[in-house]
C-alpha cells in the first residue's frame, strides 16, 4: 500500500505525506509538523495527491521497475512514522510507543523483501532499533522526557540494541552513505 501511494506523477514530499495521512492515520496537522510546514499548505498538498491517486488506473499494479524509484519515499515515511512515536508532536503524549513498534514491524518487513534489502534500509532499521531501545528510559516517573545523560541505561532494551548493531554492520555492505547511516552511527556511539 505504501508503494502505491508513491505515484510517479507526485513529488516525494507528497508521496510521503500521503503515506503518513492515508495509511498511518496522521492528521494533516501531524503531517505538517513532520514536514515543518503549515497545516493549510499540507492539507492542500494531501488533497492534490489524493486526486492524483484517485485518477490512477493502475494504482496497485506495480511493475518491478517501479519499485526501486519508490523505495526512498517509503523509507522516509517509516523514518517519520518512528519519529512521531519517538518525539511526539503532542505535549500531552511525548512518546507513542505503538508508532515506534509499528515502524519497527514495517521496516523489518521491508528488509525481508530482497529488492528493498539495501544498505539504506538496513541503516534505517538500525537507527530505529537503536533509538527504540531507549524508549523505557526516555520518560521519568513524572512523565517528563529525560535527556540522554540522565537516562537509566539499565532500562535500555538489550535485544533491540543487539539487533540494531547487527543491522548497522549490515548497512556497511555497500559504498552508499545516507542520512540514515549517519544518524545510525550516532546512535551506535550512544549505546
Amino acid at each position: 500500500m505504501m508503494f502505491s501511494c508513491c505515484h510517479p506523477r507526485l513529488g516525494e514530499d507528497v508521496q510521503v505525506a500521503l503515506i503518513l495521512n492515508i495509511l498511518c492515520g496522521f492528521s494533516a496537522g501531524e503531517v505538517a509538523s513532520a514536514f515543518l510546514t503549515g497545516r493549510a499548505a499540507m492539507e492542500k498538498r494531501i488533497a492534490r495527491g489524493k486526486k492524483t491517486l484517485a485518477a490512477s488506473k493502475t494504482l496497485f499494479d506495480l511493475a518491478d521497475a517501479e519499485f526501486v524509484p519508490r523505495l526512498a519515499a517509503v523509507q522516509r515515511a517509516l523514518y517519520l512514522l518512528f519519529n512521531e512515536g519517538y518525539h511526539g508532536s503532542s505535549a500531552a503524549q511525548p512518546i507513542r510507543a505503538e508508532l515506534c513498534a509499528e515502524a519497527i514491524r514495517l521496516v523489518t518487513l521491508l528488509s525481508e523483501y530482497s529488492p528493498a534489502d539495501t544498505p539504506a534500509t538496513s541503516a534505517l532499521a538500525a537507527l530505529i532499533h537503536l533509538q527504540a531501545a531507549r524508549l523505557a528510559a526516555r520518560v521519568d516517573a513524572e512523565g517528563d522526557l529525560t535527556g540522554l545523560p540522565e537516562q537509566d541505561r539499565s532500562r535500555w532494551n538489550a535485544r533491540l540494541i543487539d539487533e540494531g548493531l547487527t543491522l548497522f554492520d549490515r548497512s556497511m555492505s555497500g559504498d552508499e552513505l545516507t542520512p540514515f547511516h549517519i544518524e545510525a552511527a550516532i546512535a551506535v556511539e550512544h549505546v
